[in-house]
């Protein structure tokens, strides 16, 4: 009997109650070639009702790994960390799905580019759902990492498309599993911080599909988002400050939420620290006057 060759590539996919995304999701996966890979589906639906999804593919590349705690993304994706073999691992959500030419394109970037990147990402294609199950292609998000460009855009990156050597991202400790929103963008500040070696590989690989009851809408959600940016913000607050454009792109991040969350009063005092680290930034000017005229008409209503 054969024995199946160790996975060189670990692909982690939480999921939560998206079987029929999840099987497009897998469909995907596994069509790519350009080296031996597994595939690691953490199931958090109460039920295990993925696990009928996992064995109807009869293809031993996909393990199925039954996660009972519904705790998030961030500890379904921790959980996975400690089971996986692969030298690298990717995140794709189960949402979501791969270009054809995904691995075969980032593997070959990873282990034949003259700077030897600890993690890359991915250009990207977005998507929309509506409850109608009609998907339009509303953008594309890229990321250079050419010399001396700015630095900032790197808090554009998401999990979604990363591809990072293991011993890496587990030396960073996973992701943090106490935020609720943007726990990607920590881990990228985390790495980044230690001194690890980015890339990005500027063709889009990933799909990602975004679902009207999905999207932070609601002022609640904004607010939380913001007290998680806040807080990822502390966290890397030396690191942050090292760098003008990231440090002032973070704060203007935070008021943005809070400007959306309707506290103006917030989102005035972010983004004046972002203006002062870089004053003369024209988009940062533009928003100052824009929650204050929003400051301005709350108060003429009340």
């Amino acid at each position: 009997m054969n024995e199946m060759p160790k996975p060189e590539v670990s692909f982690i996919v939480p999921t939560y109650r998206r079987n029929d995304f999840l099987k497009q999701c897998l469909v995907s996966i596994l069509c790519q070639k350009g080296a031996e890979f597994e595939i690691v589906v953490v199931d958090q639906n109460e039920n295990a009702s993925a696990k009928s999804v996992v064995e109807g593919f009869e293809d031993k590349r996909v393990r199925y790994l039954p996660y009972t705690l519904v705790m998030g993304v961030s500890a379904a994706r921790n959980h996975a960390l400690g089971k996986i073999e692969g030298k690298y691992v990717a995140f794709v959500d189960d949402d979501d799905r791969l270009c054809n030419n995904y691995l075969e394109r980032v593997y070959s970037f990873v282990t034949e580019d003259a700077d030897k990147p600890d993690f890359v990402w991915c250009g990207q294609k977005i998507f929309s759902i509506d409850n109608s199950g009609i998907q339009k292609e509303e953008g594309r998000r890229l990321v250079s990492s050419v010399k001396g460009y700015p630095l900032h855009y790197a808090l554009k990156i998401g999990a979604g498309g990363m591809f990072l050597k293991s011993s890496v991202i587990k030396d960073a400790g996973g992701f943090d599993e106490t935020l609720t929103f943007s726990e990607d963008r920590d881990l990228v500040l985390e790495l980044l911080s230690r001194g690890y070696v980015f890339k990005a590989l500027e063709e889009l690989l990933y799909m990602r599909f975004y679902h009207q009851d999905a999207r932070l809408s609601h002022k609640s959600e904004h607010l939380l988002g913001a007290k998680a940016h806040r807080k990822i913000y502390n966290k890397h607050k030396e690191f942050l400050q090292k760098y003008d454009d990231l440090n002032s792109a973070y704060l203007d991040l935070i008021g943005r939420d809070y400007y959306l969350s309707g506290d103006a009063g917030s989102a005035i005092e972010y983004g004046l620290r972002s203006l002062k680290v870089r004053p003369y930034r024209v988009k940062a000017i533009r928003r100052i006057i824009k929650y204050q005229w929003s400051r301005l008409l709350e108060y003429c209503r009340s």
